[in-house]
């Protein structure tokens, strides 16, 4: 199986390959010289709906609350084709 890593060489130059996890060394791709597999943050969702990251749902509560009284708006003076479409946007 393969994953995805970073590698930075000695120049500083740093690329993603997807390789097996055993592989420590790849060439550069910018230079050639040899580049070492770096640690790196992980890439992350926030599950914004779930309530564990407060400030996340906040966010997406306001988003949410406000793309509702759009849709609520265009319905009122348009009809509700008008909310689908606002949404085709």
């Amino acid at each position: 199986m393969r994953f995805l890593y970073d590698f930075r060489c000695d120049d500083g130059h740093i690329s993603e390959e997807f390789v097996a996890e055993d592989v420590r060394t790849s060439p550069c791709e910018v230079c050639g010289n040899p580049a070492t597999r770096v640690i790196c943050a992980p890439r992350t969702r926030l599950n914004h709906i779930s309530g564990d990251f407060p400030k996340a749902t906040e966010h997406w509560v306001k988003k949410r609350n406000k793309h509702m009284a759009l849709e609520q708006k265009a319905t009122a003076n348009h009809g509700p084709d008008a909310a689908w479409d606002m949404n085709r946007r």
